[in-house]
C-alpha cells in the first residue's frame, strides 16, 4: 500500500521534501584482489577466482552490515556482522592499516554464488545489497542464474519462472545437458540440450494441502558437477482474504481497505484483517521488497501496524515522523497453516 503524508505546505503548494543535503549515500557491494580494497570492482557478474576482498562502500552512513553467503533471502544467521568501518565480508585487520582480510574463493564450488549484505544506515532504514558472481578455480563447471525460484499460489493452480543454465567459467564450448525435478508437483523443461540454455521450472499445486514446500532442479553434463536450482512453493487457503485496514478510531470501527495512495497526516490506525488464522504478520515500512529487519513484527492479534494497547485498541502510528510525500507499507502474513 502507497500513501502520501500530509504535514506543512510550500507557499506554492508543493510538497515538502527533504534537501539534497539529507540525501542518504548510494551503497554498493564491491570486491577487490588487494586487501588495501583498490580497485574496487563491482561484485555483481563479476568471475572471480583465488582470494578476493569484498566490502561495502562507501563506509558513511551506516552502522552495521549483515553479510549472507548464498542465500535467496537474508535470513538465519548471517555469515558475519560487522558493526564498525571498514565494512568486510571476511572481517578486516588490526589497526592502523586495518586491511581487508580476504576470502578464499576455493572454499566454493565452481559456478554461481551471491552475497547479500543488509546495510543498517543512520537514517532511511534498512538497504538491502544482494550481488551474484561466478566462482572459476578448477574448470568448466553448470551454473543456473538465479539459483533460487519461490512461488506463492492461493489454492490449485499451475506457474512458473525460468532461469539460466550455462558453463560457468565463461567457458565458450557447448555442453550436452540433461535436467530433471525432484518433486511431484515440479517439473523441468529446457530450451535447449546444450548450454546455454533456459530452464522451466513449473509447478501444480492440484491435490496439495495449503502449506510449504521446497525441491531442486539438477542439470547435469557429462565431466562436469551438476547445478542444482532450489525451489521454493507456498500454498495458501483460498477460503480466506486479507487485507491492509485503516479505522478513524482506536477501537478499529469503520475500518476498511486502505486506498493505494491515499493521503495521510498525523496519527493513524492501520492493522490487518481478518486475525482468524494468522500466525505472524511482518509490517515493512518504505521497504516494498520487504527484505532485512521489519518496521514491526506481530505474533498474536490484533495485528497492528504500531502496536496494540493493554485494553486491545490499536495503537496510532505517528506519521509526522515521516518526510512529506510517498511511502509505502508491505505487509507479510504468516497462516498457521503454511504458507505466507
Amino acid at each position: 500500500m502507497r500513501f502520501l503524508v500530509l504535514g506543512v505546505l510550500a507557499s506554492l503548494g508543493a510538497w515538502i521534501v527533504p534537501s539534497a543535503a539529507d540525501a542518504q549515500p548510494t551503497h554498493s557491494l564491491v570486491y577487490s584482489v588487494s586487501p588495501t580494497r583498490t580497485p574496487a570492482l563491482p561484485l555483481q557478474g563479476a568471475q572471480v577466482a583465488g582470494d578476493i576482498c569484498v566490502f561495502v562502500t562507501p563506509q558513511t552512513g551506516i552502522t552495521s552490515v549483515s553479510f549472507y553467503l548464498d542465500k535467496p533471502t537474508p535470513t538465519g544467521t548471517p555469515f558475519r556482522i560487522e558493526g564498525v568501518a571498514p565494512y568486510d565480508f571476511n572481517g578486516t585487520g588490526p589497526a592502523p592499516a586495518l586491511l581487508a582480510i580476504p576470502y578464499p574463493t576455493t572454499n566454493l564450488a565452481d559456478g554461481f554464488h551471491n552475497i547479500i549484505a543488509v546495510v543498517s544506515r543512520t537514517s532511511g532504514g534498512p538497504l538491502t545489497l544482494n550481488s551474484t558472481f561466478t566462482v572459476g578455480n578448477v574448470g568448466a563447471s553448470l551454473g543456473f542464474l538465479p539459483n533460487a525460484v519461490s512461488f506463492n499460489i492461493s489454492g490449485a493452480g499451475t506457474s512458473s519462472a525460468t532461469s539460466n543454465l550455462q558453463a560457468t567459467n565463461g567457458s565458450a564450448a557447448s555442453f550436452t545437458t540433461a535436467v530433471s525435478a525432484g518433486a511431484t508437483w515440479l517439473t523441468a523443461s529446457s530450451s535447449s540440450s546444450t548450454t546455454p540454455a533456459v530452464v522451466t521450472a513449473n509447478v501444480n499445486t492440484a491435490g496439495l494441502a495449503p502449506g510449504s514446500y521446497a525441491a531442486t532442479i539438477t542439470a547435469t553434463a557429462p565431466g562436469l558437477a551438476a547445478a542444482v536450482l532450489a525451489v521454493s512453493l507456498s500454498v495458501v487457503d483460498p477460503s480466506i482474504t486479507y487485507e491492509l485496514l485503516q479505522s478513524p478510531g482506536a477501537n478499529r470501527v469503520g475500518a476498511a481497505p486502505i486506498a493505494d495512495g491515499v493521503l495521510v497526516s498525523g496519527g493513524i490506525y492501520v492493522f490487518t484483517g481478518p486475525d482468524s488464522g494468522v500466525q505472524e504478520v511482518r509490517f515493512f515500512l518504505d521497504n516494498p521488497a520487504g527484505t532485512g529487519t521489519p518496521f514491526r513484527t506481530e505474533t498474536a492479534g490484533p495485528f497492528d501496524l504500531a502496536g496494540t494497547a493493554a485494553n486491545l485498541d490499536s495503537l496510532p502510528f505517528d506519521t509526522t515522523t515521516l518526510a512529506d510525500g510517498p511511502h509505502s507499507i508491505t505487509v507479510e502474513i504468516d497462516r498457521i497453516s503454511g504458507g505466507t
